[in-house]
């Protein structure tokens, strides 16, 4: 379309790379811009990372933000709706929001910059629209520098949210959101230091009407139980955390590397924030704090290594008879937010030579089965390794 064919021209005449996605049909149509944001977003960060970009620069305004300012405010009503577009949020940077759109036209005009206006910023249909066409106008005649005490007010906003950020240092950690001090708060608090927690730690930002009747949903949430926050986003409770997590459908006993033969090794299985590395090595004499260390033996394979599933058992090192591995999970005390994801390492013929623990869970990195413990100092060992992914 015209659009995407004066940004082509305007790149090819500049050296620009330019990158194009199309975009699909989007099928909630009552919530079309948030869906051809949630894209946009995505794309973008496609392209950074594709590129190995540092910073992904919008073209957000002042005007922008001022319709942003006053959208929140009507829908929410709240402390947080006084807060406009953030200058920057992750690799996100809006280097223009103090400036103002007459004044960038201005600059493209006299610098013979080609623009186009898009076209759906004329169409009544979508709420940002109705309010730059018709709320703004009408405060500019009726409230003269009304946008400047607005400002201030966003101001008062930002003040708030710095203040909110020195109480989320005091009640949270690597592990999550201390519910016992949360709890304690205001209702009003509450949803605040949330919303704020959410979007601050984790880049996730929800509705006030979610926050309204979450806190309570909270506050009941068993450990181990989870409230959706959306598609792959989930709230955990994990004993005295509250823990954000975000995942892909999982299926207990869903292999992540099937058949392993002998000559695949040294091979590579990303699990979440970790890497997780099977390769050959030699037995030291001494356990090896980082890693999990089996006696080799070819007739072990092929090898899977695969989400445990209920029923799952193994006889662990050192202990007589087997042992289920959920209750191996629970004595090792692996946080309930990560127990699904726990991966096991099984034998040609079905058993569970080791369990793999996560990483950032701490000591010891897993089990493994006392049959496929090493004995001889210097002899070949299947070495497991977890290294946080860069």
């Amino acid at each position: 379309n015209a659009d995407e064919e004066l940004v082509r021209s305007f790149c090819e005449e500049n050296g620009i790379t330019c990158c194009v996605a199309r975009a699909p049909d989007f099928t909630d149509q009552a919530n079309f811009q948030h869906e051809a944001r949630t894209f946009r977003y995505q794309f973008f960060e496609r392209v950074r990372a594709a590129h190995k970009a540092s910073a992904i620069v919008t073209a957000h305004h002042a005007d922008d933000d001022t319709e942003t300012l006053l959208f929140r405010l009507f829908r929410d009503g709240n402390a947080s709706a006084l807060s406009g577009i953030p200058q920057n949020s992750g690799a996100v940077y809006r280097p223009l929001l103090g400036v103002g759109r007459d004044e960038i036209e201005r600059f493209a005009r006299e610098n013979d910059i080609p623009w186009r206006e898009d076209q759906t910023n004329q169409e009544q249909l979508f709420t940002r629209n109705r309010i730059r066409k018709k709320i703004i106008p009408e405060l500019d005649t009726s409230f003269p520098g009304w946008k400047q005490k607005l400002e201030n007010l966003g101001g008062l906003s930002s003040d708030l949210r710095e203040l909110a950020s020195l109480f989320i240092a005091h009640i949270s950690d690597q592990d999550g959101l201390k519910l016992a001090d949360w709890s304690a708060l205001s209702e009003r608090l509450k949803q605040l230091i949330l919303r704020q927690w959410l979007y601050e730690k984790h880049d996730v930002a929800i509705s006030a009407d979610w926050l309204a009747d979450a806190a309570d949903k909270i506050e009941v949430l068993q450990t181990g139980r989870k409230l959706q926050l959306g598609p792959g986003i989930f709230l955990f409770r994990d004993r005295a955390y509250l823990v954000l997590k975000r995942e892909e459908p999982e299926v207990p006993g869903e292999a992540m590397l099937k058949g392993l033969e002998v000559g695949q090794l040294p091979v590579e299985v990303l699990l979440g924030t970790n890497v997780i590395r099977l390769e050959t090595g030699r037995w030291s004499g001494t356990p090896d704090a980082d890693a999990l260390e089996l006696k080799f033996d070819e007739s072990m394979f092929p090898l899977t290594m695969r989400r445990w599933k209920s029923g799952d058992a193994i006889r662990p090192l050192g202990m007589d008879g087997t042992k289920k591995i959920s209750d191996l999970l629970t004595d090792q005390k692996v946080p309930a937010s990560q127990k699904s994801q726990i991966p096991v390492i099984e034998t040609f013929d079905g058993t569970i030579a080791a369990v793999i623990f996560s990483r950032n869970h701490g000591s010891p990195p897993g089990v493994i089965a006392s049959a496929f413990a090493c004995a001889a100092t210097g002899q070949q060992t299947l070495k497991i390794t977890l290294t946080p992914k860069t």
